[in-house]
């Protein structure tokens, strides 16, 4: 029991995590553009100003929730001391986003040969890539085909892997894209509807049947529901949509609209990531480890500047205190030199007084 309610749990919210890089030289609004992500697609999420907005050193991390998945976007670093740490990250990403500055035309160049790095990796063959032409509001900006041409000896690196090109303007937000065809908006909304006539019961039932059967548990119309053996992944059913015969006559009548198959995960894939992780590690404690280093000769600095300081003033302190002892002293001895000019005054004229009254005492005797 407590197994089927896990599934259930499982299967009604758990999330599927994505992680996705965001790639690209620096100043090429590689954090604005995470920024005004988190900002569109996360509640409560004010953002931080983007004035603010550096240089990043390392990474920045930010996390959305978009239906059933969660995408994890992960902001390297895009230095050129720095790009050696892309490819540690390689392993454990489903998706790529490169940003290329438009107006940056001297450093297109250095933008094609570390996309061209980044491209010729087998650990990221297959995965999806998606090239953001930024800072399209600039004038005199280069356009997405100026940028087509320009990267056009990548083309082969490529390969069959589902790649886009889009304008953009990471500053407002702004993403400019073709508008969808009527085919895609029928089928998603075709799709839409069918889950909601979709009976309650019979998914759970598809949640709580342990054996797999290829039978089908129900059919509505159009649409009906097979059983999968796929408890691993979290997916125990399979939507079966058939296309209306009057507007693809000459087609299959139905088609499969299950998730993307997952890759499957071989022991060396496992080390690789591993190993990734660990060199990861490394080189986020390299850095912890710098930044500590510099601020322990920060504080050096400023307990040696402090001490300099302090031993100037006891030194200004001490010649003032040195200056006052003289001054006063001298103004002792004028003091006693006064006093003594005045006793002896005085004795001179006691011996004057004492004269005189002996001389009177004389003269009258």
């Amino acid at each position: 029991m407590y197994t089927l309610l896990s599934g259930l749990y499982k299967y009604m919210f758990q999330k599927d995590e994505y992680c996705i890089l965001i790639l690209g030289l620096d100043n090429a609004g590689k954090t604005t553009f995470l920024e005004q992500t988190k900002t569109k697609f996360s509640k409560n999420y004010k953002g931080m100003s983007l004035s603010k907005i550096t240089t990043t050193v390392g990474l920045n991390i930010g996390t959305i929730d978009v239906s059933k998945a969660r995408l994890m976007f992960w902001d390297l670093g895009g230095q050129e001391e720095l790009q050696s740490l892309w490819d540690k990250y390689y392993a454990e990403s489903h998706g790529v986003i490169y940003v290329i500055d438009s107006t940056d035309e001297e450093r297109l160049s250095q933008s094609k040969e570390a996309f061209e790095k980044m491209i010729s990796s087998e650990t990221l063959e297959g995965v999806p890539l998606l090239v953001l032409a930024n800072k399209q509001d600039v004038e005199n900006c280069l356009s997405v085909p100026d940028i087509k041409t320009a990267f056009s000896d990548c083309a082969p690196k490529i390969g069959k892997r589902d790649c886009l090109v889009q304008p953009c303007t990471a500053l407002t937000g702004i993403l400019f894209h073709t508008p969808p065809t009527a085919a895609m908006t029928s089928t998603v909304s075709a799709y839409m509807d069918k889950i909601k006539e979709m009976s309650m019961i019979s998914l759970l039932c598809s949640c709580f049947n342990k054996q797999p059967h290829l039978i089908k548990l129900d059919q509505h119309g159009d649409m009906e529901v097979k059983s999968l053996n796929k408890r691993a992944s979290g997916q125990s059913f399979e939507v079966i949509l058939k296309a209306p015969a009057d507007q693809f006559p000459n087609k299959l009548q139905s088609q499969h609209l299950a998730s993307p198959p997952k890759r499957q995960v071989s022991l060396e894939e496992v080390q690789k990531r591993l190993e990734a992780a660990e060199e990861r590690r490394k080189s986020q404690e390299a850095v912890v480890l710098k930044q500590l280093a510099e601020k322990r000769e920060h504080e050096r600095e400023v307990i040696h500047k402090v001490q300099e300081e302090n031993n100037n003033f006891s030194k200004r302190a001490m010649e003032q205190l040195s200056q006052k002892m003289e001054v006063n002293k001298e103004n002792r001895e004028a003091h006693f030199n006064s006093l003594k000019e005045r006793l002896r005054e005085k004795e001179y004229h006691a011996a004057e007084v004492r004269r005189s009254k002996e001389l009177q005492a004389k003269f009258s005797g």
